[in-house]
């Protein structure tokens, strides 16, 4: 754009550019979860908090299918969970259509849910949808 209206300014011939190319989604990519935190866990939270999202088959939620980290100062966020995010050789997020997605602050860092930490979770049905909305807003007793 800068180059054109040079040009323009100039009195030259416009030279004519190709526009950006777009970058191709991630392959793999199944899920993109909006996350962000409720206003009674933005109170309490650290900015230096963890924060993990991860994608559970609702059947069998143990283990994790995919699972990312974040801070708590990042949010709110669109976080992407693909195959390349996933837990173990043999289950990729790919293969499910039913998804139960969580987030959760850890407020010890450990990636093991304890009392005290904040979370939201959703379900989808990644035949419908490949989003999820996310407010962390409870917590774990």
């Amino acid at each position: 754009v800068l180059r054109q209206r040079i040009a323009e300014w100039r009195g030259e011939a416009v030279p004519q550019q190709e526009p950006p190319a777009r970058a191709a989604p991630e392959a793999g990519t199944m899920v993109e979860v909006d996350v962000s935190l409720g206003e009674p866990a933005s109170n309490v939270v650290p900015g230096n908090a963890t924060v993990f999202i991860i994608a559970r088959d609702p059947d069998q939620p143990s283990p994790p299918l995919a699972a990312v980290r974040r801070r708590a100062a990042e949010l709110p966020a669109t976080v992407s969970l693909s195959d390349a995010d996933a837990m173990l050789p043999g289950r990729p997020l790919s293969a499910h259509t039913r998804l139960e997605i969580v987030a959760r602050v850890s407020m010890s860092g450990q990636p093991i849910e304890q009392p005290g930490d904040w979370y939201g979770i959703a379900r989808i049905d990644t035949s419908e949808s490949m989003r999820a909305d996310i407010i962390i807003d409870r917590v774990v007793d």
